[in-house]
């Protein structure tokens, strides 16, 4: 119940990662369908600052969703999914405990977890300016994630993602590729209706992709 007061303004290289984050999302998820499905992935960067009355809380995890700031209210309407990266500049987890948090369509991922370890771990921070790097797998793996927990809410009676990561993640080889590299494996295939669980094939419904689900 600590109060943490939050004053802070992006900064020109974290908005320039940002942007090759969009730009990597829209490379990975048309990849990831394999064409069958065409990403269109749009940015907007908010202007009006992010006041208290605008944070949500979802179990122990404080967190900024699009919905909820009314500069964006008109523009998320057209959208299937609506990613918020949001930065507390809380490097320690102290409003927070969480990677990224889920609703329905909307999801929130902070750039602090997306970028922490690479820091942490004394990685000068311009290499992740670099897409081939390994980290980016990590990157990656966060917002596709983020993006299929938005949309696997929309639809009812689905068998959870995570339930179908945690069962697969047992079947994961260290000596072969990433724990990152392997769970995008998995998300693509759950994104296809293609993964295998309890016998049957589950993941997100074709007729999802036509608006047509329930």
């Amino acid at each position: 119940k600590d109060v943490v007061n939050i004053r802070y303004k992006m900064p020109k290289r974290e908005r320039a990662l940002c942007e090759l984050i969009t730009e990597q999302m829209r490379v990975c998820m048309n990849e990831l369908l394999d064409g069958l499905v065409k990403f269109e992935i749009d940015e907007y960067y908010t202007t009006q600052p992010v006041l208290s009355e605008d944070i949500c809380r979802i179990r122990d995890t404080n967190y900024v969703s699009a919905q909820n700031l009314s500069e964006l209210q008109e523009l998320v309407e057209d959208y299937q999914c609506v990613i918020t990266t949001c930065n507390f500049n809380d490097y320690e987890s102290l409003s927070r405990d969480e990677a990224m948090v889920s609703t329905a369509k909307y999801a929130t991922v902070f750039f602090e977890n997306v970028v922490s370890d690479w820091v942490i771990n004394k990685n000068p921070w311009e290499t992740l300016f670099d897409p081939n790097i390994e980290y980016w797998e990590i990157i990656k793996n966060e917002y596709v994630d983020a993006i299929l927990k938005g949309m696997e809410k929309q639809v009812k009676n689905l068998v959870s993602s995570t339930l179908v990561q945690s069962e697969y993640i047992k079947q994961w080889d260290p000596k072969v590729c990433s724990a990152s590299k392997f769970r995008l494996r998995v998300s693509k295939k759950y994104f296809l209706h293609q993964v295998i669980y309890n016998g049957e094939k589950v993941g997100l419904p074709y007729t999802f992709w036509s608006g047509q689900f329930d």
